[in-house]
């Protein structure tokens, strides 16, 4: 599997560590490859070395991306904040024997998408770890378990409801990141590494030090009329459109759709056991000349967040015209999601287990998606709404929007953005 990818020389020293079964934490900015670490070389290691591990993630989406499970549901944990170990020691007493073996069964636990894990959270599964361990270890941080920690966190940050903001700044201080002042992680003794290779941006270099600056809060002016050079007066037709909610996106689409003339075509998606997250509606309703967004890979044909047109529409299956120079047409039918969860086998051997399934046409309406909802993703030609207005950390929202294209060029902001909306964003312009 791993014959057309690239074995980075950064790739090669982090299966080092992973192998000394060292602790690591890895970052570095958006497309610099972490995804293809995990899911390819460190899997691929794991697996070969039969290393008993799990892959988890701070959300349920997160978790079908990494083929794994959500941190929440590996550990049976309820609702956060998650500090008071007590009522994680009794939790942990009332698990089902299966949630305990496991827990204790694991050696090595890959936590993906990691700038979404808060403090709390992170000191949890140190707390169940060690309640898990052999009397020896115990004390270890994390039970002696190797932690392996992944994402960028120059991009989405914790959740954090209004009813924990002041029980977190109580125990912790300022900050919700799980470095923020975690008694795990300060413990655990994490190698920390930053990939620096740059994969999506390759061949905009302008580019990549414009994204950097961004992450870095510090943009200079030339940087900024660089940026501003691609406001477009006009309404472009092209590409995706990245807004700042979920109200605007279902609003363009739902515009959008109505505009085309034509039959409306129904996909109905299936589901079989526990409920499996999906960027797939349960109800995909198309049109011929709908603009849609795949939401899953397809080896060298397609790849999450390819763009394309519908061309046809047919029982179970929808031609779609790819985008760029060929137009290339290709059927799509079916795809299927899978819920995982880890159980393990009479000897002891963590196994994992398909406990739900979800099928459907792999395309969702694409004439518009939140932000948020484009990490991970990679768009030839993108449409920001309007720089200037996103909400929450908007100086990583911003930095996750733009960093979804692989140029300048293909990116089009309707509006320019302004030296104060960045200065309150808390990026300082020099």
């Amino acid at each position: 599997m791993t014959n057309n990818l690239q074995l980075t020389d950064e790739y090669k020293a982090a299966i080092e560590l992973a192998f000394a079964h060292r602790n690591m934490w890895i970052d570095g900015h958006a497309g610099c490859g972490k995804s293809i670490f995990s899911s390819v070389f460190l899997r691929e290691m794991l697996k070969n070395f039969q290393i008993s591990h799990v892959y988890l993630a701070p959300t349920g989406i997160a978790a079908v991306h990494v083929r794994g499970m959500s941190i929440h549901s590996f550990f049976g944990f309820g609702v956060a904040p998650l500090i008071n170990e007590e009522l994680l020691e009794r939790r942990y007493r009332n698990l089902n024997p299966q949630l305990k073996n496991r827990i204790k069964a694991v050696q090595t636990i890959v936590i993906d998408e990691v700038s979404m894990v808060r403090c709390d959270l992170l000191d949890a599964v140190d707390a169940m770890c060690r309640f898990a361990a052999a009397k020896d270890n115990k004390q270890l941080p994390f039970g002696g378990k190797q932690i392996i920690l992944i994402g960028d966190l120059g991009q989405l940050e914790p959740i954090v409801a209004d009813d924990d903001i002041d029980i977190l700044k109580e125990r912790y201080g300022p900050g919700d990141y799980f470095f923020h002042r975690s008694r795990a992680f300060g413990a655990g003794n994490f190698e920390h590494m930053s990939f620096t290779h740059n994969f999506r941006q390759s061949d905009d270099c302008e580019f990549f030090e414009i994204l950097n600056a961004i992450r870095a809060r510090e943009i200079n002016a030339h940087q900024l009329e660089k940026l501003n050079e691609r406001f477009c007066a006009t309404r472009i037709d092209r590409g995706i459109f990245l807004v700042g909610n979920n109200r605007t996106a279902d609003k363009i689409n739902g515009e959008e759709l109505a505009k085309l003339a034509g039959k409306e075509y129904a996909y109905a998606g299936e589901r079989e056991g526990d409920k499996v997250e999906s960027l797939s509606p349960d109800q995909l309703m198309l049109k011929l000349g709908t603009r849609v967004m795949f939401t899953c890979n397809n080896g060298n044909v397609w790849q999450n967040g390819t763009m394309g047109i519908v061309t046809a529409c047919g029982v179970d299956c929808v031609k779609v015209s790819l985008d760029g120079p060929i137009h290339r047409e290709v059927d799509v039918q079916q795809n299927q999601w899978q819920k995982i969860s880890y159980v393990t086998d009479p000897s002891g051997k963590i196994e994992e287990k398909i406990v739900g399934k979800f099928r459907q046409i792999p395309l969702k309406l694409a004439w518009a998606i939140t932000a948020h909802k484009s990490q991970g993703q990679t768009f030839d030609s993108l449409v920001i709404q309007n720089p200037n207005a996103f909400f929450g950390n908007a100086a990583k929202m911003l930095y996750t929007a733009l960093s979804r294209s692989r140029t300048l060029d293909g990116i089009f902001l309707e509006k320019k953005l302004s030296r104060w909306s960045l200065e309150r964003y808390g990026i300082r312009v020099i």
